[in-house]
């Protein structure tokens, strides 16, 4: 079913970049969980961004803003008179559309309610060496723990996940928000994580992430 939560798909964007607040985040993070619609719609971005990454930078001409505006110009058609509803009209306009708002968003909030039981089925399982390669929101891969650390400002855990403890050559950062309520996982243990996978790209940090954690499975 095609989820109409509009004010998610506005965030996508700044997600895939990094830029929501935490707040927002975590918002977002929490309906992706459980929309499907919402997760294609995602993997689809990442897809375009890694794309247009790959395109040539091109310099544009000098006059091109000037040509621009003169074809602006030359298109303006003038105002037309404006018709004016009468007051009690447009006050009913506006309550019927408030109202309409209103119920879509309780409807597909219960959905999201319903939908809230952790499905294993939903993550894509990936090598941890691939992480930075794949175009799926939602991931599940092995690795050992190492360098755990928290938060003290959010109270977020973050531990990063690496395929040789000795010489590691990959790894991803996983975090863990405090709402989820989970024990760290030991330093050394071997371990599944499934989450949302994205990259960071602040200048301190570029590197790929699986934020927020979402289950954790111990592994032998």
């Amino acid at each position: 079913m095609k989820c109409m939560r509009f004010d998610f798909w506005r965030m996508l964007t700044a997600y895939l970049q990094g830029n929501l607040s935490g707040v927002s985040a975590q918002r977002l993070e929490d309906h992706l969980t459980n929309c499907d619609s919402c997760r294609k719609r995602l993997s689809k971005l990442k897809h375009a961004d890694t794309a247009a990454k790959q395109l040539p930078r091109e310099q544009a001409p000098a006059h091109a803003w000037a040509a621009i505006q003169v074809s602006l110009h030359r298109t303006i058609v003038p105002d037309r008179p404006r018709i004016w509803m009468p007051r009690i009209q447009a006050i009913a306009g506006t309550a019927a559309g408030l109202i309409a708002a209103l119920l879509v968003f309780a409807f597909w909030s219960g959905q999201e309610l319903r939908a809230s039981r952790f499905d294993r089925e939903a993550y894509r399982q990936i090598p941890l060496s691939q992480i930075s390669h794949t175009e799926e929101p939602h991931v599940s891969t092995i690795g050992y723990v190492s360098e755990v650390s928290v938060d003290e400002d959010e109270g977020d855990l973050t531990f990063k996940l690496v395929d040789n403890l000795q010489r590691p050559t990959h790894f991803v950062v996983c975090e863990i928000i405090p709402s989820f309520k989970m024990d760290t996982p030991p330093v050394g243990s071997r371990i599944r994580v499934y989450g949302v996978t994205r990259y960071d790209s602040k200048a301190d940090h570029q590197w790929f992430e699986v934020h927020p954690v979402l289950n954790i499975e111990p592994v032998r």
